[in-house]
C-alpha cells in the first residue's frame, strides 16, 4: 500500500493517529495524551482531530460501500444521518 502525503504536517499528523490507535487499543492513556499534547503544541491538533473524524467517517461508510459508489460525496452525510 503506498501512502503519499501533500506536505510535511500530514507526515506528522498521520504518524501521531497511528500512536494514539495503537495507545488507545492498549490502553496506555499515558501515551495517548503526551502525544494529543505534542500536536496541540506544535499546531496541529486540530489537523489531528479533522484525521481522526475522517478516518472514523470511512470506517461507518465500509460496510455500506457499495450503496454509496455512485452517490455523490456530499450527498453521503444526509443518507447516513437520517
Amino acid at each position: 500500500m503506498t501512502i503519499t502525503f501533500e506536505n510535511q504536517s500530514d507526515v506528522i499528523t498521520y504518524a501521531f493517529e497511528r500512536i494514539i490507535s495503537h495507545a488507545r487499543r492498549t490502553q496506555q492513556i499515558f501515551v495517548a495524551q503526551c502525544i494529543w499534547w505534542l500536536a496541540s503544541i506544535i499546531g496541529l491538533g486540530q489537523g489531528l482531530v479533522i484525521h481522526i473524524d475522517n478516518l472514523r467517517a470511512r470506517e461507518r461508510l465500509a460496510p455500506i460501500g457499495s450503496q454509496l459508489e455512485e452517490v455523490h460525496p456530499d450527498r453521503i452525510q444526509q443518507i447516513l444521518s437520517g
